[in-house]
């Protein structure tokens, strides 16, 4: 099959599944880990790549994703990187993009947050079976399941979420 250019994918293993022809930035996953840096900020105008390359990151480190993204990487620079790839599918990974809360009023915003929050959680749903909670964190984790976090709970949801999955 003819490769093709493919403009506004933000998702790696469909770009790459794709057959799309894209600029081999898996080195960026080495430099990530090399850094040691506990926050790495990317300022880049939109349209620059920023949740592509999150999204390559999440698919490498990303316990849950070893079968479904075991053939992502091969060919790509990163394979040579023999420590490197010892760290593959080694991590939980929280990955969230606001791309899409654009509203220019804050009750729409925090309802549009409420929403992914929850499609988010719904994701490590398979938590619950652990027994890692308490009681009242599980009802914290099925009102953001359900859209009924307030203002509170919606604030802390990205810290604890990444609390219970580590």
């Amino acid at each position: 099959m003819k490769k093709i250019i493919q403009i506004g994918i933000s998702d790696f293993k469909e770009l790459i599944e794709g057959n799309n022809y894209f600029v081999d930035k898996s080195l960026l996953i080495k430099e990530f880990l090399e850094n040691g840096a506990k926050i790495t900020l990317t300022p880049r105008p939109r349209r620059f790549g920023k949740t592509l390359n999150l999204s390559m990151i999440k698919y490498f480190f990303d316990i849950r994703s070893k079968e479904e993204t075991k053939d992502l990487f091969n060919g790509l620079k990163i394979e040579n990187e023999k420590e490197i790839m010892k760290r593959q599918w080694q991590y939980p990974v929280v990955f969230i993009s606001f791309k899409g809360i654009k509203y220019n009023n804050f009750e729409h915003a925090i309802m549009a947050m409420g929403m992914l929050m929850s499609d988010v959680y719904k994701e490590y749903r398979y938590l619950m079976e652990s027994n890692i909670f308490k009681e009242d964190e599980k009802r914290d984790f099925d009102k953001i399941i359900n859209r009924e976090a307030d203002l509170v709970l919606l604030t802390a949801s990205i810290k604890n979420l990444t609390y219970y999955a580590k």
